[in-house]
């Protein structure tokens, strides 16, 4: 199940709040030494959305779904509208990207607080792709961006693209398309021989690039979401209107 997307295919409103809560254990021991370390508890993220001018049958879905849902019984896949929805932005190089096996991903800058920087070069006599697929629900927009540097690079969202080239100046490339619902691919396509330096690699749930946001080991897809308990509250305003505050969590999620 996925967290449903409005008519106006947002997934939330701004301002919306995001908040992660952790934990830590402190110990002091016989010498006076202070001991800090993680206990066996996962971190939770939590969110506060707030719909406003929601129609009837945005309201009725909302309901439907909390209602479908158990209220906080079970657990939904929830696309963070504040996130960078990939894992791994700032390691083009780390084996959760696919590519074919003629193209080569290179570290070439970056690093100590700066975006890392990366040249991808296609050695092969095809047009060859690095790419990620993202499991997200229809409907909603997506869009996909990068910097591009010292070549032409063409971006992808399933079989949807545009091509983008710059010199010696970074110039951020993005597509946006409308997601089609489960696993889609989105991918950097290079010419035969071709090559490009890259950065900034993001994804959202939006109509054009937000504020880069830099990932490792997780991004914003929580496969694992769930409501809190109570955690849906729908006030009608007049006909056809009506608002919603919504209180969703994760607990421990990977990707």
């Amino acid at each position: 199940m996925y967290f449903p997307v409005l008519q106006s295919k947002a997934v939330a409103m701004f301002p919306a709040t995001r908040l992660m809560e952790s934990t830590h254990v402190e110990e002091i021991t016989p010498g006076g030494y202070l001991w800090r370390g993680a206990p066996a508890i996962p971190a939770r993220r939590k969110w506060f959305l707030r719909f406003d001018g929601l129609t009837d049958s945005e309201a009725d879905a909302l309901q439907s779904f909390y209602e479908s849902c158990m209220g906080g019984w079970k657990t939904f896949r929830f696309a963070d509208p504040m996130a960078n929805l990939l894992p791994w932005s700032e390691d083009l190089t780390h084996p959760t990207w696919a590519k074919d096996n003629w193209m080569a991903v290179t570290l070439v800058g970056g690093g100590s607080g700066q975006p890392r920087e990366f040249q991808i070069v296609n050695t092969g006599a095809a047009p060859g792709q690095l790419w990620k697929e993202l499991d997200l629900p229809s409907g909603a927009d997506l869009c996909f961006s990068c910097e591009v540097r010292m070549g032409t690079a063409r971006l992808w969202i399933r079989d949807i693209h545009t091509t983008f080239s710059s010199a010696d100046v970074w110039r951020r490339a993005f597509i946006t398309a409308e997601s089609s619902g489960g696993l889609q691919r989105i991918a950097i396509e290079l010419e035969p021989g071709a090559s490009a330096v890259v950065r900034k690699a993001q994804a959202e749930t939006q109509r054009a690039p937000s504020e880069y946001q830099g990932t490792y080991e997780r991004g914003g897809i929580h496969p694992n979401a769930r409501f809190v308990n109570n955690g849906l509250a729908i006030v009608s305003i007049g006909p056809n209107q009506h608002s919603a505050e919504v209180l969703l969590e994760s607990i421990g999620e990977a990707d």
